[in-house]
């Protein structure tokens, strides 16, 4: 859906690949979201959650917060400054992945991603996005105009299925 302009609903996660490019090591020491967010997009919907358990490790945003900040992510939980509890060096050409979890329950964000990284004695920032446009992610809206429900929500046969509340 987002390679036709659609934008996730509450959680976007972020499969990000980083590169030294230093020929001394250095060290990230922050991510930090940069952009606006405004009120939360309002058109169709397309819902089909997920049926497993996430135990994997992110480093999550909560962009509802007006200063969001990288913080540990595991189980469903924040679990405090990610990079008070690690730190990240890169050789040059050594590459790191961060898993990013970018969350908002109340806007529709835009934003890239700015490091700060110690380069020797220099604190430096560098930016990145989506292919050179910002991440995106909307949190839920209190109506939509449609819902389709896909997956364990929508009959398990690949489909989505526009969904119709009962009204009395």
């Amino acid at each position: 859906m987002q390679n036709h302009g659609g934008v996730p609903d509450a959680d976007l996660i972020i499969r990000l690949v980083v590169a030294g490019n230093r020929r001394q090591p250095v060290r990230i020491l922050n991510i930090a979201p940069v952009g606006t967010c405004t009120a939360p997009l309002t058109g169709t919907e397309m819902n089909s959650p997920s049926a497993g358990d996430d135990t994997t490790d992110y480093i999550a945003f909560n962009l509802d917060d007006k200063q969001p900040v990288a913080d540990a992510y595991k189980n469903g939980g924040f679990e405090g400054s990610y990079f008070d509890r690690t730190t990240v060096s890169l050789r040059y050409t050594e590459q790191q992945v961060f898993l990013i979890l970018a969350q908002t329950y109340k806007h529709y964000c835009q934003f890239r991603l700015q490091f700060s990284v110690l380069d020797g004695t220099k604190v430096i920032t560098e930016t990145t996005g989506n292919a050179r446009q910002p991440f995106r992610v909307s949190g839920p809206a209190p109506v939509y105009k449609e819902v389709y429900n896909g997956g364990i929500a929508g009959g398990f046969d690949g489909r989505f299925v526009e969904f119709r509340p009962h009204r009395p």
